[in-house]
């Protein structure tokens, strides 16, 4: 276990300096691809790049699955050490590894929606996902059509109101007043268009004695879990 973990601090720095495989010798490589053997390390996730590109004769085919399958087909953590580097997950140099092999372990995807293109959270409908408004209005701000709204002030949704106004324009929205997904989202944003205010519900979302289905972060993460967790892996 002690020459396993060297070897892994080994190759955390040498990431972390931008020097790849093809930069050691022979030599380097081969007492590497021993250590791993003796350590019996050939299927560790962590090593699996530099195993199949350098020590496949040492591992005498015991790499699993094969170097020339994908392994990353299951949304789960890949590093059996991961909670054992769980402070590492937020560190530069380390960020990109451990978002591929530690997505649980590291909550990626409880932030999936960082990872997603503007245009599918625009055409999924949670581009007034209170939840995640922060993140929307500061990435897909333009995809959304926010520049001519107020929706993004930092305070609109702060303040509580009785009275029956929009809070942005939202005559292009009069289409989606009634879609169940959406109706959560629109209260109390489009209340004077959508007549939300007639119905009581006018408020605020958690107002409404209703319990609709609608697109938070973790109804997509439930649907769509498999497809972001590779995204990860991109």
């Amino acid at each position: 276990m002690i020459v396993f973990n060297i070897i892994i601090v080994f190759i955390y720095i040498l990431q972390s300096f931008h020097v790849t495989s093809t930069n050691l010798s022979i030599e380097a490589k081969k007492e590497i691809c021993i250590a791993v053997v003796e350590s019996n390390k050939c299927n560790n996730t962590v090593l699996r790049e530099f195993v199949c590109d350098n020590c496949q004769k040492e591992c005498n085919n015991k790499i699993t699955p094969d170097c020339n399958e994908f392994i990353g087909n299951e949304c789960k953590d890949y590093y059996d050490y991961c909670s054992d580097v769980k402070s590492l997950c937020n560190v530069d140099y380390m960020k990109s590894f451990l978002d591929k092999y530690c997505p649980i372990t590291c909550n990626k995807l409880e932030s999936a929606i960082e990872y997603m293109s503007c245009q599918k959270i625009k055409d999924l409908g949670m581009c007034y996902d209170k939840s995640n408004r922060h993140i929307i209005c500061n990435s897909c701000f333009t995809t959304c059509g926010f520049e001519n709204s107020n929706y993004c002030d930092e305070n609109i949704l702060i303040k509580s109101t009785k009275e029956c106004v929009d809070k942005m324009d939202c005559s292009s929205y009069t289409h989606l007043c009634n879609v169940p997904a959406l109706k959560d989202s629109l209260k109390g944003v489009c209340d004077k268009t959508c007549n939300y205010c007639d119905d009581g519900t006018t408020l605020s979302p958690s107002t409404s004695n209703k319990k609709e289905k609608i697109f938070t972060t973790t109804h997509l993460i439930d649907i769509h879990r498999k497809d972001m967790c590779l995204s990860l892996r991109d």
